[in-house]
Order: structure tokens, then sequence, then C-alpha cells
């Protein structure tokens, strides 16, 4: 008996040594990045990124504000919403594009974790609850309208649009369109743009070019220093980070914001 309550002790031990390591604070000379949700509480949360119960409880944590995926309804709404397609996600069928406001409202996205299924938002729905001032929004820009140029103008009006009307919040906005960030920049959009690099040497390059304010970088595919690419006076933004490890390796890269799936990780880490 006494064997068995000393093992469990060690056992115990064991696992609150490797808990209070992993979960150690990060000693950062730097300041601190902007923590970001992605799409809310991120892929492994019961409720589904960019609705709004997502965003709700990642914001009830001390973070800056949330990454939000955008696509457009074929009557001009921005809408919360990840894919091109509504197949994937939700409860409903066709490419978003294609349906009105009226008929996306009605579509909710596949229950999952046995939670209740919640409903596709527009982007003007997640921003309206009232989130503090200052609060940050990264618009990740999704649609498929290089071949659609009506979209194509409603897209970056409605996007202007919404800046203007939320002034009391701060956006950034991501896309992997060049044509489409320097249309957002010539109406003097009220957001700073990130192009969503891939190849990361060629697209910091065109980046730089096109008098981007910065880039967004996915974590598993860095190949530059960051501080190098800082230097250049680029922001910069990194995502993929779905665990405290990939939080710690984010934090000590320096760069200026992080959008991450582990938000209660990151706090921890970061002391906020």
């Amino acid at each position: 008996m006494k064997r068995w309550f000393l093992l469990k002790l060690m056992f115990i031990s064991f696992l609150t040594g490797g808990y209070l390591y992993l979960y150690r604070p990060v000693e950062i000379k730097h300041a601190p990045p902007v923590v970001l949700g992605h799409g809310g509480m991120g892929v492994r949360h019961y409720h589904p990124i960019n609705s709004i119960a997502s965003v709700e409880a990642a914001m009830s944590y001390p973070i800056n504000g949330t990454e939000l995926d955008i696509n457009i309804s074929a009557d001009g709404v921005l809408m919360a919403f990840h894919d091109q397609n509504l197949d994937h996600s939700s409860e409903c069928t066709g490419r978003i594009i294609e349906k009105p406001l009226e008929e996306i409202k009605t579509c909710r996205y596949k229950s999952w974790f046995g939670c209740t299924s919640e409903p596709i938002a527009s982007l003007h729905s997640v921003l309206d609850v009232g989130w503090k001032s200052g609060s940050v929004f990264s618009l990740d820009l999704k649609p498929d309208i290089d071949a659609r140029g009506n979209h194509r103008e409603a897209f970056v009006q409605a996007i202007k649009e919404t800046t203007d009307r939320y002034d009391r919040y701060q956006f950034l906005i991501e896309s992997r369109d060049i044509g489409l960030l320097n249309l957002l920049s010539e109406q003097k959009v009220r957001a700073k743009l990130f192009f969503y690099a891939q190849n990361t040497d060629l697209d910091i390059e065109l980046a730089l070019r096109n008098n981007l304010d910065g880039v967004s970088l996915n974590m598993a595919s860095i190949t530059v220093e960051l501080t190098q690419v800082k230097k250049t006076g680029l922001k910069v933004m990194l995502w993929g980070t779905g665990s405290v490890i990939e939080n710690r390796k984010a934090i000590l890269l320096q760069p200026d914001f992080i959008q991450t799936d582990d938000i209660p990780s990151i706090i921890k880490i970061l002391r906020f």
C-alpha cells in the first residue's frame, strides 16, 4: 500500500513538474506581440471558427482581438466564413458568393463535440456585439473573385464601408491577392494591409514593391530571419500556432502579431 502511494505521488509530481515547465513564463526583452485569436478560439474549440460564440469566448480572455475569415454574399454583404463552398463546414450547399444574405442566414455550421450548431454570421453582426474600443480585427479575405469583376468592386467597397463605420476598432487585412490589396490601398481603406506570404523570400520582396504594411506567415513555412524582415519596415504576423510549445516558439521569433489556436496557453506564458 505504501509503495502504491509513493508511485502515485511520484506520478503526480512528474505531471505537475511537466505542466509547470511547459507553461513557464516566456522571458522576453522585446515588446510583446499583439495576440489575436484564430477565428475566435481556433480550430480545435467546440464552437466553430468565425462564429459569434467563438469570438465571444476568445474575447473573454485578455487578448487584443481576433482574426476573422471573410467572404462576400451575392448581394454584397461581408460574411465571417472560411470556405468558398458552404458544403465543407455548414449544413448548406453551394458557393457563398452566389447566395444572398437572407439565404445564408438560414445556414448553420455542422455541429460537433455535441455542441449546439451555430449560425453563419455576417461580419457586421460580429462587430456589432460591442467589443471594447481599440480591439483588433484581422480580416483574412477569402473570396475567389479574380474572374468576377462585379464582385471585386463590391468587395472593396464593402471593406471600406466597414472599416470606416467601425472606427472604434483597429483593422488589419490579409490577402494573397496583390491586386485586391492595391485596390484597398487606392481607396485609402482604414486598415494595415498584409500580404499572405507563401514563398517567403519572393513574397517579402513583392510586399515591399507594393508598399504594403506587412506579411502574414505560417509558422510551418518560415524560411527567413524575422528580425531581418522587420528591418525592412514590414510588420510580421504569424499564424499556425496551436499548442503551448508552438506559442512559445512564435513569441521567441519576435513577430508583431500572433494568431493562435491556443489562447489559454499564450495568456499564461505571456503573463497577461
